[in-house]
């Protein structure tokens, strides 16, 4: 029950729990309370039940750390091995060693990381060794499709195969969720929450500012829902700056004009011409002023409360994308609600298990950077129905 946390408070909750269920009114637990207050001999007994509790998981722990410690100790012994063999350049030993180094950790699950680590390093061992011998081709790639089973967060382990080892097809979803390049800004911006209480409290503060009919409240959701989903997200203030934009990778970025327009006479107004312009400059922008993008494809998105545009405005927008607001904010809720359930489970940075099922958990609910990707430019502006409205 709760392996995430110390040994004290997993006793607390077990006892918590089942203590809980053996209340049946509210004179039990008026009684329960005076228990605790008076330190009398059933909260004695309560405290002894705690502690048993809290003794049980601390052999638990314990036992699994030492069987970790004694694994480890195993590898650093092999280790010095085969990295004499490196140093001889002597690369089928090498290769040898580190098969050993490979199967001593492969019993071990919350040893993963450092297994998939010496998959990768085997996978370069064997490219070196291939020069002696021409069947570590095929072990090569072996060692680096086991690394990307146990790891699929590493997204690049499919292009490292393929330069290494040329008879290696590419997974051509490798590089095209962007999961990756957001992750350790998504684990810094979990480690920054206390609690789950923080968490949805920003969230339900982002969810309501996506729902805002004042402009700056919309895009300062917007902005931190990017913020919360690891991407590189701001919201520049200088004079003919674009609204937010997202940085998904050095190669993708989401520019957005955001226009809330009120209702008038029962209808939202159309997109106008000079709404249009001023997007129509953005993609100028970023590449004059965001340092953090390599030959990017820049996305410009309308996004608005407006379902239809002036006959002026039509054809200048050809090439922008359009999102309607209310389309965003769905969106937005499918992300949260999945933030929310991977946090319950996030211990620290780069634990490879929960990066797994986060990437399993974000796939599933298609709120991967690439969802977002798809969000945004799943329609155009010049898609929408046209009005002489000037």
């Amino acid at each position: 029950m709760f392996p995430q946390y110390p040994p004290e408070l997993r006793a607390e909750m077990q006892y918590g729990i089942e203590n809980s269920q053996v209340i049946n009114n509210l004179q039990d637990l008026i009684e329960q309370s005076t228990y605790f207050r008076d330190q009398t001999n059933e909260w004695q007994s309560a405290e002894d039940t705690i502690i048993s509790y809290r003794d049980d998981y601390s052999l638990v722990n314990s036992s699994s750390n030492n069987q970790d410690l004694d694994t480890l100790q195993k590898c650093a012994r092999i280790e010095v091995r085969f990295q004499y063999a490196l140093w001889a350049k002597d690369y089928k030993r090498g290769y040898e060693e580190g098969q050993q180094i490979i199967s001593t950790l492969s019993n071990s699950s919350s040893l993963k990381g450092y297994y998939s680590f010496w998959n990768i390093i085997q996978g370069c061992v064997a490219y070196k060794a291939i020069s002696m011998d021409g069947n570590y081709f095929v072990s090569g790639s072996k060692c680096l499709e086991q690394a990307k089973l146990n790891n699929n967060s590493i997204r690049w382990i499919p292009f490292l195969a393929k330069q290494l080892f040329s008879n290696i097809i590419e997974d051509p979803e490798a590089r095209t969720d962007y999961f990756e390049e957001a992750l350790p800004r998504f684990e810094r911006v979990l480690t920054n929450y206390r609690s789950l209480g923080q968490l949805q409290n920003d969230i339900q503060r982002i969810l309501a500012n996506l729902q805002s009919q004042d402009g700056t409240e919309f895009e300062q959701g917007h902005r931190d829902l990017g913020k919360l989903l690891g991407y590189i997200s701001v919201n520049p203030s200088e004079h003919g700056a674009p609204d937010p934009y997202w940085v998904l990778s050095p190669g993708v970025v989401l520019v957005s004009e955001d226009k809330i327009y009120s209702e008038g006479k029962g209808s939202v107004k159309s997109v106008p011409l000079r709404h249009v312009r001023e997007a129509l400059t953005h993609e100028k922008w970023i590449r004059q002023n965001v340092h953090q993008i390599i030959e990017p494809e820049i996305y410009t998105v309308f996004i608005t409360t407006s379902s239809t545009i002036n006959a002026d405005a039509h054809d200048p927008a050809e090439g922008l994308f359009y999102l309607k607001r209310s389309d965003l904010y769905q969106w937005a809720i499918k992300a949260t609600t999945t933030v929310q359930r991977v946090y319950s489970s996030f211990t620290e940075s780069g634990n490879a298990e929960w990066q797994n099922s986060t990437h399993t958990e974000f796939l599933k609910a298609q709120v991967l950077p690439s969802d977002a990707l798809r969000l945004f430019t799943g329609r155009h502006l010049t898609d929408l129905t046209v009005t002489k409205e000037s």
